[in-house]
């Protein structure tokens, strides 16, 4: 019965303790003389023993414990009832941490809102990224009916974007109405005009298995970042057609994302023009250590 309490107040232990002595399921000590003698070098010794319990009633978890920090066999109830104490028991944490409420769920009702304008607009904004990212993920369905590169055209076209294939390349495609629904081997594309079509980071796995990809332009994309540096530069990091790649017009890439795109080998020209790294005080030098790796490779960075 006490193992099962432990999430009760305090003073209920006092309570259940003395209804347990009541009901005669505990004895206290008697009025009696309970005494034992016992001989201690040959002396008789007269000694009463403390009033204990068994070592069953203590709570699984707190057994060894009791057993550690006292160093007796029979802890007493006073040292029950301070082990109770010390659990800090909680009235609502129990229930709670049982039911399917979540933490961060029980963080936000003692969270501070901020219901101001701004803040509105700021929440607003970020469901909106929320949604936006959602609808750039990659998609199994999409590739495996039509392939990489009539996936990509159709991702890159519905978004505003322009592409060109290896099969008619002086013509450009921007109307997704031209392009089959189903898969055609002749349709590869060779360039992608994909500028200021709001693509995040989520959006470039949609460029897996380009393999004839030539011209890559995601200028005015100023969701991308250094990271989507790094995505490109693994994405690419095979190719052996993509030689043109347009960054620029994005604040958001720095030196750190153009030294990823080194992994590249196949790049002769990247653009960089209005980006954090076009003003970086050492862009001389980082310009030197790219070329040192990939010495074909143009940047143009004014």
């Amino acid at each position: 019965m006490l193992s099962q309490t432990k999430y009760l107040a305090p003073n209920t232990y006092r309570t259940i303790l003395i209804r347990l002595f009541s009901s005669g399921q505990l004895k206290p000590n008697e009025d009696k003389d309970t005494s034992v003698v016992e001989k201690r070098d040959n002396v008789a010794v007269k000694t009463k023993p403390e009033n204990t319990f068994s070592v069953d009633m203590i709570p699984e978890k707190a057994s060894d414990n009791f057993l550690i920090e006292f160093n007796k066999r029979k802890p007493t109830y006073d040292q029950l009832y301070e082990y109770m104490i010390d659990e800090k028991p909680h009235l609502l944490s129990k229930p709670v941490d049982n039911s399917y409420i979540s933490p961060d769920f029980q963080l936000k009702l003692h969270h501070k809102f901020d219901f101001s304008i701004d803040a509105i607009q700021r929440a607003f904004g970020r469901l909106i990224n929320r949604e936006e990212a959602e609808a750039q993920k990659y998609l199994n369905r999409r590739h495996g009916i039509l392939g990489p590169d009539l996936a990509t055209s159709h991702f890159i076209v519905n978004r505003g974007g322009k592409v060109r294939f290896k099969h008619n390349p002086d013509k450009w495609v921007l109307d997704r109405k031209l392009l089959p629904s189903v898969y055609d081997k002749k349709f590869r594309l060779i360039s992608v005009d994909a500028s200021k079509t709001g693509l995040m980071y989520e959006g470039l796995d949609n460029f897996i298995l380009l393999n004839e990809l030539e011209e890559l332009d995601l200028s005015g994309n100023f969701k991308l970042d250094d990271f989507s540096c790094d995505k490109l530069a693994r994405l690419f990091r095979n190719s052996t057609a993509l030689t043109y790649l347009n960054l620029s017009d994005i604040p958001l890439i720095t030196n750190r994302g153009i030294e990823a795109l080194y992994k590249i080998s196949s790049l002769k020209t990247l653009v960089i023009r209005e980006t954090r790294a076009a003003k970086f005080p050492f862009i001389e030098l980082l310009i030197l250590m790219f070329n040192d790796v990939n010495p074909d490779c143009k940047i143009i960075y004014k």
